[in-house]
């Protein structure tokens, strides 16, 4: 739905992809008159910090609460077979953290409000390690720690030499990722590694949450407030 909404201009509700099953009455759908246009959301000026989005600081202070718990961290674990360049591995790394600025961004608070900041460069946290006599379900175990939120290093990468195959394993926190997120990075990452150029985004995440925390979301509070309010009459 996205996808259609970014390439043709015009918003299509998900629904409508349920009940307009082919691509011709699909089609048909977006061309038709009246069609709500697709607006895409501003770039956000340059600050020195930026405001965290809701979910971000839902996760920020759970995690001032818990610092040493891992329930946030997403990890990935990847067999690698064939020769792998381990320079240019590397370099794919930096590239991919040059790339996007969520993957440069620390969340910190300052008097008392939660921002994100985001560094222009940042050394990616990865590694090539070509010896261990840990098995992989060792190495997986080992592998997933706790994150400090304040520094900018909230992805790291490991790549370990096991003889016939390289393991390759990714540990990122909540606050810059999702299960989305993590396929995107690595479908990026790959990219980069086989000479395209990598990440072309028009936006990064310090857009979203500047237009999401800039909305005005009264209407949908109306909604819901009066969604609640009949429940209640209906229990009552």
């Amino acid at each position: 739905v996205n996808r259609i909404e970014e390439r043709t201009g015009i918003r299509i509700a998900l629904k409508d992809v349920f009940s307009y099953t082919t691509p011709e009455q699909l089609a048909k759908l977006v061309g038709a008159d009246g069609r709500e246009q697709f607006e895409s959301i501003p770039k956000a000026s340059p600050k020195e910090y930026y405001p965290m989005s809701s979910a971000q600081k839902r996760m920020y202070y759970i995690n001032q609460m818990q610092p040493e718990a891992t329930a946030y961290n997403i990890s990935f674990a990847v067999r690698i077979t064939g020769n792998i360049d381990i320079q240019r591995m590397a370099d794919s790394v930096q590239k991919l953290v040059d790339n996007n600025e969520i993957l440069r961004t620390s969340f910190i608070t300052i008097d008392s409000v939660p921002i994100q900041k985001i560094y222009d460069s940042v050394q990616a946290d990865y590694e090539y390690i070509s010896e261990t006599s840990l098995t992989d379900e060792q190495l997986i175990a080992s592998f997933v720690k706790p994150f400090d939120l304040s520094v900018p290093k909230l992805l790291r990468v490991r790549l370990y030499e096991r003889g016939e195959y390289k393991l390759m394993l990714m540990d990122m926190h909540h606050i810059i990722s999702d299960g989305m997120s993590m396929y995107n990075f690595v479908s990026e990452l790959s990219d980069i590694y086989n000479g395209n150029r990598g990440s072309s985004n028009k936006h990064q995440f310090k857009d979203y949450s500047e237009w999401f925390n800039n909305t005005d979301l009264s209407e949908h509070k109306k909604f819901w407030a009066e969604m609640f309010r009949s429940e209640e009459r209906r229990v009552g």
